[in-house]
């Protein structure tokens, strides 16, 4: 197993709202992917690797349970709705509302 390389950036810190493009370069230089220490997160760096991640069965459009623990209260609104979009739902509710959104289309 390759192991992945840790990167520390405040991501408040007026240098890095003023430019993050040279974080980013840095963070590119350590791979694929890196461990972004200030937010405890995984970071895929280049094309190939978002690509893979968003193509990989493995990962699914609904968050997990843990990341809705954490969920910013001035967003509730937001994710009461988001929640239930079809877009967020794996099967079998996706398929079924997209079945029932067809249907209605046709109709």
């Amino acid at each position: 197993m390759q192991s992945i390389s840790a990167i520390e950036q405040p991501p408040t810190a007026p240098g890095f709202l003023a430019n993050p493009f040279a974080f980013y370069d840095r963070a590119r230089a350590l791979g694929d992917f890196v461990f972004w220490e200030d937010y405890q997160l995984v970071m895929a760096t280049s094309y190939e690797a978002v690509s893979a991640v968003l193509s990989h069965t493995a990962m699914g459009r609904e968050p997990p349970m843990t990341a809705r623990a954490h969920r910013l209260e001035h967003l509730s609104t937001y994710h009461k709705i988001d929640d239930h979009s079809l877009l967020r739902q794996e099967a079998p509710e996706h398929t079924r509302l997209r079945t029932a959104a067809i249907a209605m289309s046709l109709s």
